[in-house]
């Protein structure tokens, strides 16, 4: 007997399509929660100088939230971790952030 399986291309359900990433930082009042939370633990500076000087280790940071995805949704909102590793992997967008964490707290 054969069965047939009919295997959905829908990228969305696949899971292989990354929308397009708006910055997290450009509106203050629409703050990332994680850039509030390292600014109140006095660590915004740290953070953005290993933004600006780690390039290549914030790329294995941006995989290693994709592979630690499952663990850390306990935690916080997938889509948030998806939005932190995308960033971590554009340049433009990890500058964004380092400057946003340098910002001081509101």
């Amino acid at each position: 007997m054969r069965y047939l399986v009919a295997l959905s291309l829908d990228p969305v359900k696949c899971g292989i399509y990354n929308p397009p990433v708006l910055s997290l930082t450009s509106t203050p009042q629409k703050r990332n929660p994680l850039i509030k939370q390292i600014q109140h633990w006095g660590l915004g500076s740290l953070a953005a100088a290993l933004l600006e000087t780690g390039g290549a280790f914030a790329s294995l940071a941006a995989q290693g939230l994709y592979v630690a995805e499952p663990l850390l949704t306990s935690w916080t909102p997938a889509q948030s971790v998806r939005e932190l590793a995308a960033m971590l992997e554009d340049p433009h967008q990890r500058a964004e952030l380092a400057d946003a964490l340098r910002e001081p707290n509101k």
